[in-house]
């Protein structure tokens, strides 16, 4: 009997699906696929989702560059933070790559394909939702917390016990990262 292709989807953000997914990268005989989730607020992701209403591309970018055989160049160039422009400060060229690219496909899936083609991914990365999203974390006394970065870093070392996660539609005008 032949190997059959094993089908294995990743579901998650930026960072810890890079790690899983380089090393699923050069297995043989399998076929990738990463859900990406599309809650990041921060930094460049943060400021481009807010400013020009583009998903947020950080995670995605990360997926894709794992799943590169070009991944070390590819992050060099692609990770590199551009702070030669006050507008541009902070920002790094991949996610305004995908930025570029989603608007010129007309699409955020179709933005990452192009990018995955550009860099010969060996796999399919895909975005969890096409909405934009607030992640909220409701504490176990009932407050809520707006906002992936916000959750990260806890604003006291006492905060209490994350009872529940969810995701609400984005507005920029109703939800805050950092509610008073």
């Amino acid at each position: 009997m032949k190997n059959a292709t094993k089908k294995i989807v990743t579901i998650g953000g930026g960072s810890g699906q890079y790690v899983l997914l380089a090393g699923l990268r050069d297995l043989a005989d399998i076929n990738v696929t990463s859900v990406v989730s599309m809650a990041d607020n921060g930094g460049s992701t943060g400021r481009l989702r807010d400013e020009l209403g583009t998903l947020p591309p950080g995670d995605a970018l990360k997926c894709v560059l794992a799943l590169s055989p070009f991944r070390e160049v590819a992050n060099r160039i692609l990770l590199k933070k551009l702070n030669n422009d006050r507008r541009l400060q902070g920002h790094n060229a991949g996610n305004m790559l995908l930025t570029m690219l989603s608007r010129y496909t007309g699409s955020f899936p179709a933005a990452i394909q192009a990018l995955a083609e550009i860099l010969d991914a060996r796999g399919t990365v895909l975005p969890g939702t096409t909405i934009k999203t607030t992640l909220v974390a409701e504490l176990v006394d009932g407050t809520r917390i707006y906002g992936e970065s916000a959750i990260d870093i806890p604003q006291s070392s006492q905060r209490e016990r994350i009872q529940d996660l969810f995701l609400v539609p984005h507005h920029n005008d109703s939800i805050s990262v950092y509610p008073p």
